[in-house]
């Protein structure tokens, strides 16, 4: 049995995101801005004996929604490490984790994306295969969209382009100022939310892609989410949020992928916090429930081990 290890694996924000339309394999074709925060899960592992995986959760987000078998992409992540260890000639690659979860599930805020990429990490490192970051990074895309921008954007914050899975890492850690962001209590299944899409899509401001290249875009674009539309079409539960979000007048609030999470960037700290409670009071006068309502910061990395 080994020592402990631990990763972090943070939430994300689609800044921006276009819908270009439906691919054959019956995936949508996307360009996405996503934005890596300092809400964060944390991934605990260890080695143990024989060559099985046990999954324990915890944390205040964790809800009966999340699985602690092979329906988890963390679970998920680690067999395929497991499996890759077994072809490479070992034979003990049993792994215990912990996942202690911050992030709200089903919220647009890449969790379990996350979990996955922080699971490969910690699984490649205690078994220590020394798998390449393509090897990673395939097995990922596999494994869900969102996976491989938390591999991949080292300053957590990147271009995303075909479903999600083709990765352009900015220089820079992300937009200036402070994030106020709010998830109802509700869930928007994104499978429901991509079926309630209505084409043509508007036409978002300043829709050409960004340039190819490894540079942070010279300032950030308007905030814009095609999917927005449609989680209010999907989820009728979430109808009375965007309303409270459109008399807001200090700030442009926007759902984060498919949702239940909005957000909004604010110049400073004081500002953001200014804008949740006025949320906050609104809400709570028309008995919507809350999950997460908090100020938030680019994390500045994306799925990170700690020690």
């Amino acid at each position: 049995m080994s020592a402990w290890r631990t990763a972090l694996a943070p939430a994300k924000l689609n800044l921006r995101l276009e819908i270009l339309g439906k691919r054959p394999d019956g995936f949508h074709e996307l360009i996405t801005e996503m934005l890596a925060i300092d809400l964060a899960d944390e991934l605990r592992a260890r080695r143990v004996a024989g060559d099985g995986i046990t999954l324990a959760l915890g944390g205040p987000a964790c809800g009966a929604d999340i699985p602690a078998d092979d329906r988890n992409l963390a679970w998920r992540a680690v067999q395929l490490v497991q499996e890759e260890a077994r072809r490479r000639g070992q034979r003990e690659v049993g792994l215990e984790l912990q996942l202690e979860k911050q992030i709200p599930s089903q919220a647009g805020l890449g969790g379990a994306s996350s979990d996955a990429a922080a699971a490969m990490l910690l699984a490649d490192a205690l078994l220590e295969c020394g798998l390449e970051r393509e090897w990673m990074g395939s097995r990922l895309a596999e494994l869900g969209s969102d996976c491989r921008f938390f591999l991949d954007a080292a300053h957590g914050y990147a271009r995303c382009e075909g479903r999600g899975e083709r990765v352009v890492p900015f220089s820079g850690a992300g937009p200036d100022g402070s994030i106020a962001l709010v998830t109802p209590a509700l869930a928007c299944p994104t499978p429901a939310v991509f079926s309630a899409l209505r084409f043509p899509l508007p036409v978002l401001p300043e829709s050409a892609p960004l340039g190819v290249g490894h540079t942070a875009p010279a300032r950030v674009r308007p905030l814009g989410n095609h999917l927005q539309a449609a989680a209010f079409r999907a989820v009728a539960e979430l109808r009375p949020w965007g309303a409270v979000f459109e008399r807001q007048q200090a700030a442009q609030w926007q759902l984060s992928g498919s949702g239940s999470s909005f957000f909004a960037v604010f110049p400073s700290s004081a500002e953001a916090r200014a804008g949740l409670d006025r949320v906050r009071a609104e809400t709570a006068s028309l008995n919507l429930g809350l999950r997460l309502c908090a100020v938030v910061e680019p994390m500045g990395h994306g799925a990170r081990l700690m020690f």
